[in-house]
């Protein structure tokens, strides 16, 4: 039975391996609702998070309910509400369901994805406050 929890992914649409990620994650079908929101849309809900002092290019925002968990935090709850289904999802249990594991691996993935826009001539997000 479905709870009527939300869960809320503001993640980099322009990254690859970000959007891969997104695509490959396999939540447990526990949430009501399940919304994957790309950072660049400009959305209301980006800007008020970042107003909020959270940081978009150092990490993923999940909004669970009414908590907000960023970087590895974010990826630790993603962990938990995901299914071990397949290797991606394996790794991710394995890796951030350990709090120190996650720290350690995190800014190496977060270092990874700017070498990868940079390769890709993509800027890192960039929130106008002036634009909603």
């Amino acid at each position: 039975m479905k709870d009527s929890i939300t869960l809320l992914i503001i993640y980099d649409g322009q990254c690859p391996l970000c959007a891969f990620y997104m695509r490959t994650l396999r939540l447990k079908k526990v949430f009501s609702h399940v919304e994957f929101l790309d950072a660049r849309l400009q959305d209301a809900r980006v800007i008020d998070y970042t107003r909020q002092g959270y940081d978009i290019n150092k990490g993923l925002l999940v909004i669970l309910g009414s908590s907000v968990y960023s970087g590895s935090e974010a990826m630790r709850v993603l962990a938990g509400c995901s299914t071990r289904m397949g290797f991606l999802n394996e790794c991710n249990a394995r890796i951030f369901s350990s709090p120190f594991l996650g720290k350690v691996v995190y800014p190496l993935l977060t270092g990874g994805r700017r070498i990868l826009l940079f390769l890709l001539r993509r800027k890192l997000i960039d929130i106008h406050h002036s634009k909603l």
